[in-house]
């Protein structure tokens, strides 16, 4: 929502008094040396491959940049914690955790139970653990090196979303250069374009942003959830991520039909999820605004104007549109936007900005009033 004016989780370029910045910076280091000591080979080898994938990862990290913008519907994401979500997840996550231990884990799967059982299970079984673990690591570096807290569950599924959007990115150029070496370099500009095709628009649906964000939704719900159900169900949450991820990782979906009925559910489990924690985010507006003197001279009957979901401020806006005419949804617009940025200031503890929403919100409302 462009109009809100308060972004989360900043992260400053210099913060060497945070323990937390730290971290990111010397992990990020340690994960992009060890994954360019991985795909250095391919690029040795195949450096069409390698040019070609880096050109379709620019619209590639664009598309998943704007994608994941649509659920900000409640705060912002700071370009800059965004952007060390995805560093975590392309190089700490892959580089760190998921390079190497899967090779090592499924070696040792081998041993114990055979090769043929290794390769067939060891991408379902040993994948999903060190990846999603890998990946949600990213939400608690993000906030330490930010000096921020979670506020919803959203915001722990969004970071771990961006994380695995970075996961994404290495990962899809890894497979280029694993598709080159099972073709013995033919066609490397072609096959990198198909692979990028594949697992970018046919797969998108698979996607691993959504297998973090579903974990980390299920962490933001047992650390900031509310209702009498957030513990089973954040439990679900965590499960439910590895879960996807093996199943289309096992052989069990080897047929055709069965990864498109895959591919066919996939979106309807997202929408659930965003669903769960769309209602989340609405209990927690809610009751933040309803803390004694929080408005200030502001009816509370304006929070209803502020609807839950995407769907149901479009049928509001249009109600409005209707009663008032067109000219009256920049105002309905900017007044959900100041509502739920008060909110934020509110939970942050900014008493200056919420004193500052509240006399835009006061002085916008007397016009109206006055009609």
């Amino acid at each position: 929502m462009r109009e809100l004016t308060r972004v989360r989780f900043a992260v400053p370029w210099w913060a060497p008094g945070r323990v937390g910045w730290w971290t990111l910076i010397v992990a990020s280091a340690v994960g992009a040396v060890w994954t360019w000591q991985a795909l250095e080979p391919g690029w040795q080898d195949f450096p069409t491959v390698g040019l070609t994938a880096l050109v379709l990862t620019i619209p590639l990290a664009v598309t998943w940049w704007f994608l994941m913008r649509l659920p900000q519907l409640w705060a912002r994401i700071a370009p800059s914690g965004a952007l060390a979500a995805i560093v975590w997840g392309a190089f700490v996550a892959a580089g760190v955790y998921a390079l190497p231990s899967n090779a090592a884990l499924i070696t040792v799967m081998g041993q114990q139970w055979g090769i043929e059982t290794a390769q067939a299970w060891g991408p379902a079984l040993i994948a999903p653990l060190t990846e999603e673990t890998g990946k949600v690591m990213g939400i608690g570096v993000v906030l330490l090196a930010a000096g921020q807290k979670l506020r919803t569950p959203m915001d722990a599924a969004l970071l771990a979303g961006f994380a695995g959007v970075g996961f994404t990115l290495t990962e899809d150029l890894l497979y280029a250069f694993n598709i080159a070496y099972i073709n013995l370099g033919e066609s490397q500009l072609i096959s990198t374009v198909v692979i990028y095709f594949v697992r970018a628009v046919i797969f998108g649906a698979v996607a691993h942003a959504a297998f973090a964000a579903f974990v980390g939704a299920g962490i933001g719900l047992l650390l900031v959830g509310t209702g009498r159900g957030r513990v089973p169900l954040g439990i679900a949450l965590i499960l439910l991520g590895p879960a996807l991820h093996g199943l289309w990782n096992s052989p069990w979906l080897i047929p055709l039909w069965l990864r498109v009925v895959y591919l066919v559910v996939m979106p309807f489990i997202v929408w659930w999820v965003l669903r769960v924690v769309r209602r989340s985010e609405y209990v927690w507006f809610r009751s933040v605004l309803a803390e004694p003197g929080v408005l200030g001279a502001v009816p509370p009957a304006y929070i209803d104007a502020v609807r839950p979901t995407w769907w149901q401020r479009r049928k509001y806006r249009a109600s409005v549109a209707r009663r008032y005419g067109y000219r009256a949804m920049p105002a309905q617009r900017a007044t959900e936007a100041n509502l739920s940025d008060l909110a934020d200031a509110v939970a942050m503890g900014d008493d200056a900005d919420a004193a500052r929403l509240r006399a835009t919100l006061e002085a916008r409302l007397v016009p109206a009033a006055t009609r």
